[in-house]
């Protein structure tokens, strides 16, 4: 008789979070589906550490109308709410049914067209009022103050500031973007802004014509994403080999050998500070003392010169790596410099090597294919480059750094083909499992101690190795214009309202400690550094520094001429 999986590992490749389909008692269709253990980490992020981890992306584009401010805003509702029918994991909710459980999306159809755009008009907020926002101004209000989205009504919430004029005689529309982490991360967001830029220019009629369409509960079902875990490789062979490779993946987790810790963030405080913001937008934010996130949060983007970009560039191609590795190579080269200059005591053989903690896009691994409607992610075990003196020659220190990088990141980037090499060390097989055990052990680390349920699957073999030991978090994403992009739209001709894309600034709400790079290739060729800190525990001057650095460290040096 088959014997069913122990409780920890029924969530694995064992279609446990697929949607179901009902009616409530008033008669609307119903999706609902188990958050996946992945969703479940940053439901917990949210619920349990006042936002922890949601996503803020800030859209900035150019404008042009002939529309009343009211009229631009009921563009922007129904823009807002087609977007949310056809990803609909942004018109989601969570209920709060129990604080410990994993929660699960549940997803009302609207009767109506009417009855949608009244509900998304309570998740959109105008800021019209106001003269002139600040929009670095006020997503830095937006991480510091309560939960900006309730994910028991909905998991995402868009804020409208003030039109601003530009030089041309149009106009700047800047929107703000707020996603509970669970539903969303980079890659999708970058899919939605575009999508969400395609319906504003879109005539209305074609929009309200979609969105009849969309609420269809056919059309939903066909849209509703699943969870990463329901995609995972499952492993090859009967029952009993199944439970030897799971056996084996425990042990092998129990005896790998833990990462080198490298050296602090070298941008740390002494001692933690905590910065209270005035309440200047009292009428959209909760300022509540007691609805305060329990750490400070910042944001910050630095964007090398086109000379820098192309030094960067030239070197990669010298070393034969990729823009990736460089952009983990130039975090590793500042930081170290800035290491070195605060602490110049510390002899050479002595210096910590630079360790970068980062995340996995994992649907290669598991061969999906599709959109990116949800937020799919993976944690490794970070890389570790070695401490180079600011001595050595920079492009030699680069060149050396981006190798070691290189090497070490490519052994991510295989694909699923051999099932039966599931234990090799980088198989994607190997890689899952392992993943899968870790976001078990994280989703319980992420409640607080008196909701701690259930058993731990290393049982009496702990995991030998520490995810505290990064210097800081980096990834990269590449170019972004096969998301997203100007020039996709012409705002020269006759019609009375048109957009096109300027510029995406997106950050996170951090945890304890938290330096988290994220690169990035932007429409205008330039590389670009967005950062997301733990602003209680690092110091601003010394980010300051950072931000510097890194935009001009890769200068060429000017020569001058006779």
């Amino acid at each position: 008789m088959a014997t069913s999986p122990p409780a920890w590992l029924q969530r694995y490749a064992n279609n446990y979070h697929a949607w179901n389909r009902s009616e409530d008692a008033d008669g609307y269709a119903l999706f609902k589906r188990p958050l996946g253990l992945v969703e479940t980490g940053f439901h917990h992020d949210g619920i349990h550490y006042g936002g922890r981890a949601d996503l803020t992306c800030a859209l900035n584009l150019e404008m042009k109308s002939d529309l009343t401010n009211d009229q631009v805003r009921n563009r922007v509702l129904l823009a807002w709410t087609a977007l949310r029918m056809r990803h609909p994991l942004l018109h989601a909710k969570v209920p709060l049914d129990d604080p410990a459980g994993a929660g699960s999306f549940v997803l009302q159809i609207p009767r109506g067209a009417t009855e949608a755009l009244d509900l998304v008009d309570k998740q959109l907020v105008s800021l019209q009022h106001y003269d002139e926002v600040d929009v670095g101004d006020f997503v830095d209000h937006i991480i510091n103050t309560g939960r900006i989205v309730d994910s028991s009504e909905s998991v995402s919430k868009l804020f409208i500031l003030p039109f601003q004029p530009l030089s041309n005689g149009r106009l700047s529309l800047q929107l703000v973007f707020v996603v509970a982490h669970m539903a969303a991360d980079g890659l999708s967001m970058y899919s939605w802004m575009q999508d969400f830029i395609d319906l504003l220019n879109r005539e209305v009629y074609e929009v309200q014509s979609e969105m009849e369409s969309a609420l269809n509960p056919n059309w939903i079902e066909d849209k509703l994403a699943p969870a990463q875990e329901d995609l995972y490789p499952t492993v090859p062979g009967s029952p009993a080999r199944q439970r030897w490779f799971w056996a084996i993946i425990r042990i092998l987790r129990h005896v790998q050998k833990p990462l080198p810790s490298g050296f602090v963030n070298p941008l740390r405080r002494k001692e933690r500070k905590s910065i209270v913001f005035d309440r200047h937008y009292a009428d959209a934010l909760d300022y509540e003392p007691t609805h305060r996130p329990p750490l400070n949060c910042g944001n910050s983007t630095s964007v090398l010169a086109p000379s820098a970009t192309q030094n960067l560039q030239k070197l990669c191609r010298e070393a034969k790596t990729s823009i990736g590795a460089g952009s983990f190579a130039l975090v590793a080269l500042v930081m170290s410099e800035i290491e070195e200059k605060l602490h110049p005591d510390v002899v050479d053989a002595d210096r910590r090597p630079f360790v970068a903690s980062f995340p996995l896009d994992p649907r290669s691994f598991f061969g999906y294919t599709g959109s990116n409607e949800s937020c799919m992610l993976a944690f490794s075990h970070g890389i570790v480059l070695p401490f180079l003196p600011a001595s050595l020659p920079i492009e030699g220190r680069f060149k050396l750094l981006a190798k070691a990088a290189h090497r070490q990141l490519r052994v991510y980037q295989k694909r699923l083909q051999h099932p039966s090499k599931g234990l090799d060390a980088h198989s994607p097989l190997r890689i899952m499992a392992s993943n899968y055990l870790l976001t078990t052990e994280l989703v319980k680390e992420k409640l607080p101690p008196h909701l701690h349920v259930g058993t731990d699957p290393q049982g009496a073999y702990p995991v030998n190795g520490s995810f505290q030991a990064a210097t800081c978090g980096v990834s990269s994403v590449g170019s972004v214009r096969r998301w997203i992009g100007s020039g996709r739209y012409s705002l020269d001709g006759g019609t009375d309202f048109g957009v096109d894309y300027r510029d995406m600034r997106s950050c996170l709400r951090a945890r304890d400690n938290e330096f988290l790079c994220g690169a990035s290739t932007e429409d205008d060729g330039l590389l670009r550094f967005s950062v997301s800190y733990d602003a209680s525990a690092m110091d601003g001057e010394l980010v300051k520094v950072w931000e510097d650095k890194i935009a001009t460290i890769l200068e060429p040096p000017v020569v001058a001429r006779l």
